[in-house]
């Protein structure tokens, strides 16, 4: 099995000197046989730079990044409560194609 390569980009506010944003997404290939996919694994942006295009630009990096790498298809997991992220990949053209279940045994 293939190893993940991985990318993390990150937003820099030049003028206050702070990190601002941060994209991490991976190439997996899971078998010879099988095609390589991308996974968009994580994304944070500070509350403060929230609305303003910086989440945007990075997921639009982190796309040109990983079709340069020959990725055809994206996917990023959700959690079901995350309005907030799921209204966003919606305007960028990301849609629901499955629901993970998971239940909790002790």
């Amino acid at each position: 099995m293939d190893s993940p390569k991985s990318f993390v980009r990150v937003a820099y506010n030049q003028s206050k000197n702070i990190i601002i944003g941060v994209a991490v997404s991976s190439i997996i290939s899971e078998y010879p046989w099988s095609k390589k996919y991308g996974v968009i694994a994580d994304i944070v942006v500070d509350s403060n730079f929230r609305r303003m295009g910086v989440g945007k630009k990075l997921v639009e990096d982190a796309e040109n990044l990983l079709k340069t790498n020959f990725v055809k298809d994206i996917f990023i997991e959700i959690n079901n409560d995350n309005t907030i992220s799921k209204s966003f990949f919606s305007k960028l053209s990301y849609r629901i194609i499955s629901v993970t279940a998971c239940k909790r045994i002790d």
